[in-house]
């Protein structure tokens, strides 16, 4: 259960950091391969646990950060849900869709993922 919880998290970790770039010109895609290696991307994101888990989440490590910049840039924004049951028990929405700009990633002004509005700095 643990397991499925944390695949849902890195999920919605790579939705956040992938869908912006697809918005934004100044934002560059690092990774183009095919969408249907998302599966090898989220495993790589396994480092940004912390920085989404809890009422204080940890700041994001250089390796979670590297893994942000080197997503799939096209993978979709639709794991992550919507509203009241977007995530999975203990993620924190809010640290999630900070995640990307913690990590030094371009997110357009008003960028919404899965109904979810990606704060402005």
């Amino acid at each position: 259960m643990a397991r499925a919880l944390h695949l849902a998290l890195l999920a919605a970790i790579f939705i956040l950091t992938t869908s912006a770039y697809d918005l934004d010109p100044r934002v560059t895609k690092t990774d183009t391969s095919d969408s249907s290696d998302c599966s090898d991307t989220l495993h790589s994101l396994l480092s940004c646990l912390p920085a989404v888990e809890g009422d204080d989440p940890e700041a994001p490590t250089k390796e979670c950060c590297t893994a942000v910049v080197h997503v799939n840039a096209d993978c979709l924004c639709s794991a992550l849900g919507e509203g009241d049951t977007a995530g999975f028990p203990g993620m924190n929405i809010g640290a999630a869709l900070l995640l990307p700009r913690k990590c030094g990633r371009v997110v357009p002004k008003g960028f919404k993922c899965a109904g979810h509005l990606v704060p402005s700095p």
